[in-house]
């Protein structure tokens, strides 16, 4: 569990904005009496007038989630197997969001390991390095999709202790729209 964890105000950004403040925050996903989690290493942003984003058409049932209040937890399946997970950002009312593409494991290694069956002597940082791995490891389902990560939620998220000052741009990975956008954001070093 993270003490203190983000507040509101927090991710009251521009999606483009969020995804960068979110490098370096830890992350932790409560699985039976444990937390196992890590340090967000890399992101991207979506907004409601990005022909990539889930959003762009407007709200369905799928997507509501981009629409609420900023800080709640989208979560959805891509190619039918893997479950992906995004924070709301911005204002209420407006679809924007942050994909958390990959986190740098701390705790519970173990149990992401077993969870990803990704047995030692593989290594530790193909672990949870893309969002349908991290799901996988953080057993990321849409159990989650709709909840806002407080105090008690089974996800939480923390203010990162070391900020990322140093990060690479660059593209959006597995999109074919708004391409020119460098809204990737990638930590530049380990934390």
């Amino acid at each position: 569990m993270l003490d203190p964890i983000l507040p509101f105000s927090f991710y009251q950004k521009s999606a483009p904005d969020l995804a960068v403040a979110l490098l370096g925050c830890p992350m932790v996903r409560r699985i039976g009496d444990q937390w196992v989690g890590g340090i967000i290493t890399e992101t991207e942003a979506y907004t409601e007038d990005d022909e990539a984003s889930h959003s762009f058409r407007g709200m369905t049932a799928r997507n509501a989630a981009m629409f609420q209040k900023p800080g709640t937890l989208y979560v959805y399946r891509i190619y039918g197997i893997h479950f992906c997970l995004n924070i709301s950002s911005g204002d209420e009312g407006r679809g924007e969001a942050v994909l958390i593409r990959s986190i740098q494991p701390l705790w519970g290694i173990e149990t992401m390991r077993k969870l990803r069956l990704w047995p030692e002597p593989k290594p530790i940082k193909g672990l949870c390095n893309g969002p349908g791995k991290l799901a996988q490891a953080l057993a990321i389902d849409l159990s989650l999709n709709g909840v806002w990560p407080g105090q008690k939620s089974d996800l939480q998220l923390g203010p990162a202790t070391q900020p990322v000052e140093k990060f690479s741009c660059g593209p959006r990975v597995g999109i074919t729209k708004n391409v020119e956008r460098a809204w990737r954001f990638q930590a530049s070093t380990h934390l």
